[in-house]
């Protein structure tokens, strides 16, 4: 329990000891999970129990720092979101279309803390960017093939069922062509440009060397200039 939250070792062999990333996302929160409800039947001496006796206080914290494991990774896929739709705001010169990327207005705090009036994303924005990610992990290992950009935008383009569908956007494409209007480009431009943000991500892990000769034998060999 204790490697989950203190996992900093990226070469670590230990299954619960590594970082928290979207490859091993699903197997921690299960872990956690498992964790979680082994503190609840936890009982001391008297049978009473754990969380609810006066040692409770560390288990809970345990408890909290178990859950927010899976609010960091959702916490991190909420800025993607918010790239997107910042991004693609400043690019696009349609009103309506704007409108339709952006959701509640930030609260004065959010701006305060981030410096910056970011934009927050909308529902449909963020259904785009769940279902590219999902999609994007799925074919995870095919990720170095040959078009495999166009591959992920059209796959994820077939899984999306009708977003923008609301009366603003029905209205606005009602003159337009049935499979080229401002709706489908405009989901065509957030799944291009979330499949861009994930994909420079996975392109710098990759070429990243993992296998310093100085980082796995520091005081054992001469590093041949490593």
């Amino acid at each position: 329990m204790g490697d989950i939250l203190n996992c900093k070792n990226k070469f670590s062999r230990h299954k619960f000891n590594t970082p928290l990333t979207s490859e091993n996302y699903a197997q921690q929160q299960t872990h956690a999970k498992y964790f979680e409800e082994y503190i609840n039947t936890l009982q001391d001496a008297n049978g009473i129990p754990i969380l609810q006796s006066g040692k409770k206080t560390g288990f809970l914290g345990l408890i909290v720092c178990l859950r927010n494991i899976s609010r960091i990774y959702h916490h991190i896929l909420k800025l993607a979101n918010v790239l997107v739709c910042n991004k693609l705001y400043n690019i696009i010169n349609c009103e309506i279309c704007k409108n339709q990327l952006v959701g509640e207005k930030m609260p004065l705090l959010s701006k305060i803390k981030n410096k910056r009036p970011y934009l927050k994303s909308s529902d449909d924005v963020c259904i785009i960017c769940k279902v590219s990610e999902s999609t994007i992990r799925q074919y995870m290992n095919e990720l170095k093939k040959n078009n495999i950009k166009q591959f992920l935008i059209n796959t994820i383009l077939r899984r999306l069922s009708s977003p923008f569908s609301n009366n603003t956007m029905q209205d606005h494409i009602l003159t337009q062509e049935i499979f080229d209007n401002h709706r489908t480009q405009l989901c065509k431009h957030i799944v291009s440009l979330y499949i861009d943000v994930r994909l420079f991500y996975e392109a710098k892990n990759m070429s990243s060397k993992d296998d310093y000769i100085c980082q796995k034998y520091t005081k054992l060999i001469l590093f041949s200039h490593q």
